[in-house]
């Protein structure tokens, strides 16, 4: 298939490796890399592979451009109707999170701009997150009567401000993130590549048996401490409340008013900035 001009139509997902590190990068940069089904299809098929190879130690996950991901994308044309239909869409993006997880080598998010909504729980499945000191996270759905997908956060991030931050839908800046215990660097733009380096470096200096028992180690643990459990809750609980069509919400309603573009333009005016 082609594009209108005769071009090749570029890739969703760009998978690449070299010096032990696998890399996976998200490939919409015009519209900031919202996640599609098959985009998280795409992802977890290379996130398999990777960790069936001895040879790689890493991956990277990453966005074209300006922006790590602006979250689920809610300009698809076919928009489920029915519950089972749902749960076959949900269950791909839960797949995409669980493969995250369950991998059997390290994994770093490296986030640069907006990392918001479903890419907010995509990167806290990861290991590791390095950022840029441009990014921000939040969930912005909670602004128009979403909510989270994986539930991830809760977690990890501790009662009070997991609260904050799931039920007031403000963004959390990187200096914020940092403080938090959200990610585990912050530099400058032009240094990101060079941080997340130094990790994916360290990482293929260790035999990779040992990475990999380290990983199921760690996975073992937070199994025990329920983290299998708030996945599969969450995915339960975000099929329930998208098929859920007696729930309409405000945002449901100014979508059938005035567009999806229109409506995503008035809920952006309306975000809160709290915590900034």
């Amino acid at each position: 298939m082609t594009s209108p001009t005769g071009a090749e139509p570029q890739p969703l997902v760009v998978v690449s490796e070299g010096h032990r590190v696998g890399r996976i990068r998200f490939n919409r940069p015009d519209k900031l890399n919202p996640l599609s089904p098959a985009m998280l299809v795409e992802l977890s098929a290379a996130l398999r592979d990777f960790g069936r190879r001895g040879d790689i130690h890493s991956v990277v996950i990453e966005g074209t451009g300006r922006a790590f991901s602006s979250g689920f994308d809610l300009s698809g044309t076919h928009r489920p109707e029915t519950l089972g239909e749902w749960i076959v869409q949900v269950s791909d993006s839960f797949d995409a999170f669980r493969d995250i997880l369950s991998s059997p080598i390290p994994t770093i998010a490296s986030v640069r701009g907006a990392c918001v909504g479903g890419a907010f729980d995509l990167a806290t499945c990861c290991d590791l997150i390095v950022c840029s000191d441009d990014a921000f996270f939040g969930y912005t759905e909670s602004a128009f009567g979403m909510g989270a997908t994986s539930l991830v956060l809760p977690f990890t991030l501790g009662r009070a401000r997991a609260n904050e931050v799931l039920l007031t839908g403000g963004r959390i800046s990187a200096e914020r993130a940092l403080a938090w215990g959200v990610v585990n660097v912050v530099v400058p733009g032009d240094e990101l590549d060079a941080a997340v380096d130094r990790y994916t470096g360290r990482f293929a200096n260790i035999p990779r048996p040992g990475l990999t028992h380290n990983r199921r180690h760690l996975q073992r643990v937070y199994e025990l401490m329920g983290l299998d459990a708030v996945v599969a809750m969450g995915q339960d609980i975000s099929t329930l409340h998208l098929a859920d069509r007696e729930g309409s919400t405000e945002f449901d309603e100014l979508v059938r008013t005035h567009g999806l573009k229109e409506a995503l333009r008035i809920f952006k005016e309306r975000m809160p900035q709290v915590m900034d």
